[in-house]
């Protein structure tokens, strides 16, 4: 017998039990506010029994008739108990009103009243224990019955002090006017169990949190998609209930496909207990533009290349600039971004100094005549839109901020510029590289960049980090800034801090050079390497290993 089931068991005695003490009460007081109490605690063994039956079928696997199961069961339960609570609603606002017209005084009210506070306190002990197990089961028909008891512990409470009340100042109306008093506070709980328990009937959506934990993590981990959208949510009982549509590029395999969707689901499943997913795979022509755009990789394909292998290459952006550089042949590259011979920035920029330059815009690409153009996760989206327009294939690369990321963009790339013995050879060195690093753990470093700028966790200089033995000392997700005094105040093992800078007067790089870094263990690395990934980043890990 499973737990749930125990604690529902359970949840009868005490409502019996509770019962015999609030009737008891009642009997030897005469109080029509006890009469009320003692009238909730019927219900309350009436609602235990149904929550108890609810549990039972809902605990019954799926069969032919009912393939999703019987979780819902759970849903009728707490209907019923709503129901059966706003009927006792009424009947103690009947007998209020009786009472209100003949009132009288309550016999022996101190013992009275200690039987029903004897009572109150073991129904305040069990609200808690079904409250702490219908939040770890997720069930309705626990949550139902544990606010129920709640809202008969606040009311108990009420009366209690009213009974006294008529007792000390022997005005009789108290008792018939807390009694109705009562009554609306179980009529109103009684309506809240209903209304959420309807809304699983209806198949009522997530709540608005749980969905957009839901987007970000199939955002994160559908790596080699392209979106995700129609996402559909609905929960029963202890089960949820999620399907989408995710896009996938044309040519990707079954077996490819099939392998985000398992990683997809693994991710979802380990966040959300009772998930039950289900993915309907799309080609890129169904993409929609409007739902959850994967992140982390070579994502938004728009206008594949055509099957000729591309002879006129514009890169629209830094990132962009890496990729191309390493796969294309020198004479199939157009023009690159402004920035690609930047040293600071650019780890080809050596090899960029022999290509033409183009600003971003429309009208300057359109001119080079491009048959494909490849950008970056930044920038350049007016430019995107008007290329696709006048029939340019456009390439759009994410952010990639690690190394499974790094070999899924130059594969991707690598695939665009019929390229892909070249992108494998680049992987292959690369992970050749990473294998012969010797990467035992040498305590958490920092990367100090001008301004205090640094890169905390899941960032292409944490995989770096990781990657070389160190443990980011940066503990917050994504970029934030470190000052300079909580630095001194707290050192890493190791302070990393960029080899060259971008030159010309600036207080915002001077801080680098600052005397109370002296007595910091330093070492500096280019920061072009880390700038954007690509093959090159290797390199830093095996500057920061040595």
């Amino acid at each position: 017998m499973s737990k749930t089931l125990r604690i529902a068991q359970a949840s009868v005695a005490v409502a019996l039990l509770v019962l015999a003490l609030k009737g008891w009460a009642w009997w030897i007081t005469g109080s029509t506010a006890l009469y009320a109490d003692a009238l909730e605690s019927i219900v309350n063994v009436a609602s235990a029994l149904v929550a108890l039956m609810a549990l039972r079928l809902s605990a019954v696997p799926p069969d032919a008739n009912h393939p999703y199961g019987h979780a819902k069961a759970e849903f009728f339960a707490a209907v019923v108990e709503g129901v059966l609570i706003v009927l006792a609603a009424v009947a103690i606002l009947w007998k209020s009103y009786e009472a209100w017209l003949a009132p009288r005084a309550p016999d022996q009210p101190a013992l009275g009243l200690a039987v029903s506070a004897v009572a109150t306190l073991l129904n305040a002990a069990w609200a808690s224990v079904l409250l702490r197990q219908g939040r770890a089961a997720r069930s309705p028909a626990l949550l139902a019955d544990a606010r129920h008891l709640f809202a008969d512990v606040i009311t108990s409470a009420g009366v209690l002090v009213g009974v006294g009340l008529v007792a000390l100042t022997g005005i009789l109306l108290l008792d018939p006017l807390l009694a109705a008093l009562t009554a609306l506070n179980i009529l109103w709980s009684g309506m809240r169990v209903i209304r959420e328990s309807v809304g699983g009937l209806m198949d009522e959506a997530l709540p608005d949190a749980d969905l957009s934990t839901i987007r970000g993590l199939v955002g994160q981990h559908a790596e080699g998609a392209i979106e995700a959208h129609d996402l559909r949510s609905r929960r029963a009982g202890r089960h949820t209930f999620l399907e989408f549509h995710l896009v996938v590029p044309g040519s990707m395999t079954v077996d490819r496909a099939h392998e985000i969707c398992d990683r997809v689901e693994a991710a979802l499943k380990a966040r959300i207990d009772g998930l039950v997913v289900t993915i309907h795979v799309e080609p890129e022509g169904k993409a929609k533009h409007s739902g959850i755009v994967v992140l982390g990789l070579a994502v938004l394909l728009v206008a594949l290349p055509a099957a000729a292998k591309p002879a006129r290459v514009v890169s629209l952006n830094l990132c962009a600039d890496q990729f191309v550089v390493a796969l294309a042949a020198p004479q199939a590259i157009a023009a690159l971004s402004p920035l690609a011979t930047d040293p600071a920035l650019s780890a080809v920029a050596t090899e960029a100094a022999r290509t033409p330059r183009v600003r971003p815009n429309a009208e300057a690409v359109l001119a080079l005549r491009p048959d494909l153009a490849i950008a970056g996760a930044w920038g350049a989206r007016d430019a995107e839109t008007i290329l696709r327009a006048r029939g340019v294939p456009v390439l759009r690369l994410a952010l990639a901020e690690d190394f499974a990321a790094i070999r899924a963009q130059l594969r991707r790339v690598g695939a665009a510029l019929e390229e892909t013995a070249r992108a494998e050879a680049l992987i292959a060195a690369m992970d050749g590289a990473l294998a012969g690093i010797d990467a035992r753990p040498r305590g958490p470093a920092l990367l100090w960049q001008a301004a205090g700028f640094t890169p905390g966790q899941g960032t292409l200089a944490d995989a770096v980090l990781r990657a070389s033995g160190h443990a980011n000392a940066a503990t917050f997700r994504g970029y934030g800034r470190v000052r300079l005094e909580a630095l001194v105040a707290a050192p890493p093992a190791l302070l990393v801090l960029p080899a060259r800078t971008q030159g010309g007067p600036s207080l915002s790089e001077a801080l680098l050079a600052h005397p109370a870094l002296a007595a910091i263990p330093t070492t500096r690395i280019e920061p072009a390497w880390l700038a954007c990934g690509g093959a090159h980043t290797v390199q830093a890990v095996q500057a920061l290993a040595r």
